[in-house]
């Protein structure tokens, strides 16, 4: 860890130091710069703490309301390695694969059902709580821009869910997501960036995966070369020449499997309607 000024642990030093050097409305406190995480190695005096950490470093932050205790939001990354860089205007964080980062906080109740016309003055959509698991093989990079502007960057198989969730250690099955999840997949990479407006609130979010795209709803199964998606729209692209395809999910036997080919595809999760542009065929029925 790495501050900003010398910290004395002897009190007399200390006072001769900052008499000497402190300039008119310096703070007193010294600020991290930068703070560098390693796992235990193995060969460590304690090698049963090794193995219960498996090699991995952990950064946490949450909150709890104070009456209730209950956790409010919360953001965990976990990795082999992590970097941060505290600087004066952003925070750059660095993290080695394979990893994890999980994000709890208020969200959408029903992202896929939530109504297309305004909502009356005063009147806030339905809220609850949700968790989003990001799992990655090689590299995570974070820049936050005093909670303004977020970016995330993850490479190589990442793995993104967003789901309904009560506190941040819900474990989610990757094959199995719960009802009114969100799941999207790639092999390259993965941008998501968030902003906030002047009030504090969460403006705008945006999430592009890149590489073998898949997206999967409670209604739909998806691919392309890239994915877009900002809450509302999924846009599903090919590459050069090819075709994303969007498939419908049913069950039952008998039933024909509906489907959508183009490119692109936009896809509106609110209204259950999808525009294709050069498409090669395919229809879906009785989406909404």
């Amino acid at each position: 860890m790495t501050f900003d000024k010398p910290i004395y642990f002897n009190q007399m030093e200390k006072a001769r130091n900052e008499n000497a050097k402190k300039k008119p409305g310096e703070q007193d406190d010294a600020k991290v710069e930068r703070v560098l995480c390693e796992p235990e190695p193995e060969d460590s005096a304690d090698p049963r703490r090794a193995q219960q950490t498996g090699n991995y470093v952990y950064f946490c932050d949450e909150t709890f309301d104070r009456k209730s205790n209950k956790q409010m939001k919360g953001t965990r990354i976990t990795s082999k390695y992590l970097d941060v860089q505290v600087q004066e205007k952003r925070t750059v964080i660095h993290a080695t694969g394979p990893g994890e980062t999980r994000t709890l906080g208020m969200g959408s109740k029903d992202t896929q059902n939530q109504p297309t016309t305004p909502l009356p003055a005063g009147q806030k959509a339905e809220e609850e709580l949700k968790l989003t698991v990001v799992l990655f093989a090689e590299r995570l990079m974070i820049e936050d821009q005093k909670q303004v502007f977020q970016k995330a960057i993850y490479t190589s198989n990442v793995r993104a869910f967003h789901v309904p969730a009560e506190n941040i250690d819900v474990k989610v099955n990757e094959h199995a997501a719960p009802e009114r999840s969100i799941v999207i997949k790639c092999t390259d990479k993965m941008t998501a960036t968030s902003y906030q407006n002047k009030a504090g609130q969460e403006d705008r979010r945006t999430l592009e995966a890149v590489g073998e795209a898949r997206v999967r709803t409670d209604d739909y199964d998806g691919n392309g070369h890239t994915i877009d998606y900002d809450g509302t729209f999924v846009i599903l692209r090919a590459l050069g020449d090819g075709q994303a395809t969007m498939y419908r999910r049913q069950t039952g036997v008998g039933r024909t499997r509906d489907f959508k080919s183009g490119n692109p595809i936009t896809y509106n999760v609110k209204t259950k309607t999808a525009n294709v542009n050069d498409s090669t065929g395919g229809a879906f029925t009785n989406l909404k």
